[in-house]
């Protein structure tokens, strides 16, 4: 799903036109508004970390430093670590507690939606996750174009918390045990 198909969705869901991307002739890119274009990226963003739906795999090989410390450089864009192997991050280095070389997951946010982005940018995430995303913008734009309109604002939080769940369900192996656990309320211990 492009930038443009967002923004389309986000204008429907809105009922306004007022964020269709203007195409520059001279540079093709999009000229999108400010406030869709955070938006649109704060919500990329939120998907992607609370679902982690962007892993990567690297192998790291862990030497000792000269404090004594096993440790490796930090792959770009790193925000979370899935490991069970006493791998953790500190101070921009990931640190082992023996010397070897490891095979690393993490997770990673997609590129940053700017003003510069072409309307023709197609996300990492899949396309079911780029249309949660556009609920979420629309919801965080609601209350500029509707002001107190609090039904159509929880209308579309709710189809947002739809599509996260199923997001949920693809991404996380445990399921019951994050979203649904009974630290937050929802099942008896």
């Amino acid at each position: 799903m492009t930038l443009a198909t967002i923004c389309d969705k986000i204008g429907f869901l809105l009922e306004t036109d007022i964020f269709a991307p203007c195409i520059d002739t001279a540079s093709e890119e999009s000229k999108l508004d400010a406030a869709m274009i955070k938006s649109i990226d704060m919500a990329l963003r939120k998907i992607a970390r609370d679902t982690k739906c962007l892993r990567r795999e690297v192998t790291l090989t862990f030497t000792a430093g000269s404090d004594g410390k096993f440790s490796a450089e930090m792959p770009d864009g790193l925000f979370a670590i899935d490991s069970r192997d006493g791998i953790y991050a500190c101070d921009g280095r990931l640190f082992s507690d023996k010397a070897g070389t490891y095979t690393f997951v993490y997770y990673v946010y997609p590129t940053a939606v700017t003003g510069d982005t072409a309307s023709t940018y197609e996300p990492e995430l899949d396309d079911y996750a780029c249309d949660a995303a556009a609920y979420a913008a629309a919801a965080e734009l609601c209350g500029r174009l509707y002001p107190g309109d609090n039904a159509r604002y929880m209308r579309l939080m709710t189809e947002y918390d739809d599509r996260m769940v199923r997001l949920y369900e693809k991404n996380i192996k445990n399921t019951l045990g994050s979203l649904f656990s009974a630290g937050r309320g929802v099942i008896r211990k």
